[in-house]
Protein backbone atom coordinates (compact mmCIF):
# COMPACT_ATOMS: atom_id res chain seq x y z
CA UNK A 1 0.00 0.00 0.00
CA UNK A 2 1.37 3.23 -0.77
CA UNK A 3 2.05 6.16 1.58
CA UNK A 4 -0.74 8.21 -0.04
CA UNK A 5 -3.78 5.39 -0.12
CA UNK A 6 -2.56 4.70 3.55
CA UNK A 7 -3.20 8.45 4.39
CA UNK A 8 -6.49 8.40 2.73
CA UNK A 9 -7.66 5.33 4.51
CA UNK A 10 -6.54 6.78 7.61
CA UNK A 11 -8.43 10.16 6.92
CA UNK A 12 -11.47 8.49 6.23
CA UNK A 13 -11.49 6.35 9.25
CA UNK A 14 -11.12 9.19 11.45
CA UNK A 15 -14.07 10.73 9.43
CA UNK A 16 -15.85 7.60 10.23
CA UNK A 17 -15.09 7.57 13.86
CA UNK A 18 -14.80 11.04 14.80
CA UNK A 19 -18.20 11.66 16.72
CA UNK A 20 -17.82 8.38 19.04
CA UNK A 21 -14.25 9.30 19.76
CA UNK A 22 -15.30 12.59 20.87
CA UNK A 23 -18.06 11.11 22.50
CA UNK A 24 -15.54 8.96 24.04
CA UNK A 25 -12.59 11.21 25.10
CA UNK A 26 -15.64 13.58 26.79
CA UNK A 27 -16.78 10.43 28.78
CA UNK A 28 -13.04 10.54 29.84
CA UNK A 29 -12.19 13.77 30.86
CA UNK A 30 -15.94 13.96 32.51
CA UNK A 31 -14.30 11.89 35.52
CA UNK A 32 -12.54 13.60 37.91
CA UNK A 33 -9.68 11.15 38.57
CA UNK A 34 -8.06 12.17 41.29
CA UNK A 35 -5.58 9.77 43.45
CA UNK A 36 -7.93 9.46 46.70
CA UNK A 37 -6.33 6.61 49.01
CA UNK A 38 -8.54 7.29 51.68
CA UNK A 39 -11.23 5.06 49.65
CA UNK A 40 -8.74 2.65 47.65
CA UNK A 41 -9.32 -0.85 48.51
CA UNK A 42 -8.09 -3.92 46.59
CA UNK A 43 -9.09 -3.50 42.93
CA UNK A 44 -9.30 0.27 43.16
CA UNK A 45 -5.78 1.07 44.66
CA UNK A 46 -5.80 4.88 43.58
CA UNK A 47 -9.68 4.88 44.81
CA UNK A 48 -12.73 4.99 43.12
CA UNK A 49 -12.50 7.99 40.29
CA UNK A 50 -9.31 6.63 38.89
CA UNK A 51 -10.09 3.09 38.69
CA UNK A 52 -13.74 4.56 37.26
CA UNK A 53 -11.62 6.02 34.39
CA UNK A 54 -9.37 3.21 33.53
CA UNK A 55 -12.73 1.03 33.43
CA UNK A 56 -13.98 3.37 31.43
CA UNK A 57 -11.09 3.19 28.80
CA UNK A 58 -10.82 -0.50 28.96
CA UNK A 59 -14.71 -0.68 28.04
CA UNK A 60 -13.95 1.52 25.28
CA UNK A 61 -11.03 -0.54 24.18
CA UNK A 62 -13.26 -3.52 24.20
CA UNK A 63 -16.37 -1.81 22.43
CA UNK A 64 -13.90 -1.44 19.57
CA UNK A 65 -13.43 -5.13 18.78
CA UNK A 66 -10.06 -5.00 21.40
CA UNK A 67 -8.86 -7.85 23.54
CA UNK A 68 -9.31 -5.41 26.74
CA UNK A 69 -7.93 -6.07 30.22
CA UNK A 70 -8.11 -3.91 33.62
CA UNK A 71 -4.85 -5.50 35.77
CA UNK A 72 -6.09 -5.02 39.29
CA UNK A 73 -7.12 -1.48 38.90
CA UNK A 74 -3.49 -0.42 38.04
CA UNK A 75 -2.97 -0.35 34.60
CA UNK A 76 -5.57 -1.19 31.63
CA UNK A 77 -3.62 -2.34 28.02
CA UNK A 78 -6.08 -3.52 24.90
CA UNK A 79 -4.27 -5.34 21.87
CA UNK A 80 -6.14 -6.11 18.32
CA UNK A 81 -8.10 -8.99 18.32
CA UNK A 82 -7.24 -9.75 14.38
CA UNK A 83 -3.34 -10.50 13.25
CA UNK A 84 -3.28 -7.70 11.00
CA UNK A 85 -0.37 -6.04 9.59
CA UNK A 86 1.28 -3.16 12.77
CA UNK A 87 -0.06 -0.24 10.51
CA UNK A 88 -3.42 -1.19 10.31
CA UNK A 89 -3.78 -1.47 14.74
CA UNK A 90 -4.12 2.23 15.16
CA UNK A 91 -7.54 2.35 14.85
CA UNK A 92 -8.13 4.25 18.06
CA UNK A 93 -7.30 6.89 20.20
CA UNK A 94 -3.66 6.53 22.47
CA UNK A 95 -4.69 7.21 25.75
CA UNK A 96 -2.63 7.14 29.27
CA UNK A 97 -4.45 7.60 32.14
CA UNK A 98 -2.76 8.78 36.18
CA UNK A 99 -4.28 9.53 39.03
CA UNK A 100 -3.21 13.09 39.93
Amino acid sequence: MSDEQLKLEAHEYAERIWEDAVKDIASLVAIRSVEDMDHAEPGKPYGPAPFEALQKAVDIAARMGMDAHNCEGRIGYAADRHDRPHRHRARGHGLELRPL
